[in-house]
């Protein structure tokens, strides 16, 4: 018998055991489309309302972190039991299970696991923990792509029950010498982490990289992987942000060392007084290939080559393009092409190696919560111009003002928080403006209710 032959045979095998663990683990147990519903207000309210160290509710870290917890679950290994004798690295799926002990996990359980727990618990009879992280993640992506001002609607999410849950969930055992990790490590290039998701996904180049956009949300923590940023400004809008900054060459991407002992790349082109972004190793691999002409060191993560039009600091040979440089071209230029195409490698990572599942059909997201009797009524203001740059924070600043000198003389900062768009007016306004009282986030303009004041900020 050939090795190709065997190998047919351990995968054949392997998926006919996933198949039936998946059978015993359903039970029928599944949300229904209004028990989905419920479950949006509650995890809506829960990301309006949960703050850290580094950002405060108003930016919606949970959003961040909460996507970073459900790749994390569903790239870790397939593991039987409860000891790394039964730990299978061949096989990839979302069950509900991370090493909390590996460092690079580091945060997750307390940005993410710890804070959407209660959910998971009170809604333990109609689904499991692997499940719930990954229904929580869709209601995530779905309230982040609703924040976004960037021309684009997500695509319908897959909601599906009867994922196979590990024994020792939420922790996970593995065995960092034999590979048990989630993915490559991050001071590496693109090559690694393209290479990653084929031989355990059977992901194409371009399905990796639209995996990358999901770093338009979030940010990285330096007490979890050490490095330190934001890639976007706006870090709870998911659109195709990433890629616009990527290849934004006034951002002047350049490598530079904070509290990782890896660097990272910072925006050195911006403008005084312009929010420092990062972006690291696998990011600027995707259009920059760097491994193909052996300008990045593996081991220190120092690269010797930078991006086209590079002119910051110093004298360096220019990165030759990387394949998959088109694709993030053509998504920089087409947030609806990101979207449609992220949804569809979302939905294949998050079934993958899952079998017999349900589907439940889910109602089109809403936020709900400005459906209360106790909201405003519409308003309708047909000067309604004023577009913050900072989206929905200055919302409830900008969307006050009725003119074009208005919307210039809107402070602090005359000038730097809004500016008038007429392409762009809303004829209603239907959410409360700063200052007005509030009962929660929901209802405001810019997401935020203060609880000192009980207004809106």
């Amino acid at each position: 018998m050939s090795i190709s032959q065997k190998h047919s045979i351990y995968f054949y095998t392997l998926s006919l055991i996933l198949q039936f663990l998946s059978i015993i683990s359903i039970t029928n147990a599944a949300l229904t489309t209004d028990e989905i519903d419920e479950l949006r207000v509650e995890v809506l309210n829960l990301i309006d309302t949960f703050g850290n160290t580094d950002d405060d509710a108003s930016q919606k870290p949970l959003i961040g972190s909460i996507l970073r917890l459900v790749f994390h679950d569903c790239a870790g290994p397939y593991n039987t039991g409860d000891d790394v004798s039964t730990l299978d690295n061949a096989i990839r799926l979302c069950d509900g299970c991370i090493d909390l002990e590996n460092p690079d996990h580091s945060g997750l359980k307390e940005l993410a696991q710890e804070p959407i727990e209660p959910l998971c618990d009170k809604w333990s009879a109609s689904m499991n923990r692997a499940d719930c992280w990954i229904t929580i993640g869709n209601i995530a992506l779905e309230y982040s792509a609703s924040l976004s001002s960037t021309a684009g609607t997500l695509p319908p999410l897959e909601y599906k029950f009867g994922r196979y849950l590990c024994s020792t969930s939420p922790d996970a055992v593995t065995n960092l010498e034999t590979g048990g990790t989630e993915f490559p490590l991050a001071h590496l290039g693109w090559d690694p982490l393209f290479e990653f998701f084929k031989d355990h996904f059977g992901f194409t180049k371009q399905e990796s990289a639209v995996l990358i956009g999901a770093h338009t949300v979030g940010r990285a923590h330096k007490s979890g992987s050490g490095f330190e940023g934001k890639w976007t400004h706006d870090t709870f809008a998911f659109n195709n942000q990433f890629f616009i900054e990527l290849l934004n060459k006034n951002n002047q991407w350049d490598q530079v060392t904070k509290t990782s002992p890896f660097p990272q790349w910072s925006n050195m082109g911006r403008a005084t007084g312009e929010d420092e972004l990062m972006m690291l190793n696998s990011d600027i691999g995707v259009v920059a290939a760097m491994e193909d002409t052996d300008d990045i060191d593996e081991i220190s993560g120092v690269v010797s080559c930078r991006w086209e039009g590079y002119t910051h600091a110093g004298t360096y040979d220019t990165c030759p393009r990387e394949e998959t440089f088109d694709v993030a071209l053509n998504y920089a230029r087409d947030n609806q092409l990101f979207l449609d195409d992220f949804v569809l490698a979302w939905n294949k990572i998050l079934s993958y190696n899952q079998f017999n599942l349900v589907t439940v059909n889910a109602n089109p997201f809403v936020d709900t919560r400005d459906d209360s009797s106790e909201q405003s009524t519409p308003r309708l203001i047909t000067n309604n111009c004023c577009i913050a740059k900072k989206i929905p924070n200055w919302n409830g600043r900008c969307w006050t003002a009725q003119s074009e000198q208005e919307c210039i003389d809107v402070a602090p900062g005359k000038g730097s928080r809004c500016h008038w768009d007429p392409a762009n007016c809303r004829p209603t306004q239907t959410c409360l403006l700063r200052g007005e009282s509030c009962n929660n986030g929901g209802e405001c303009c810019s997401k935020y209710c203060r609880s000192d004041t009980g207004g809106c900020r």
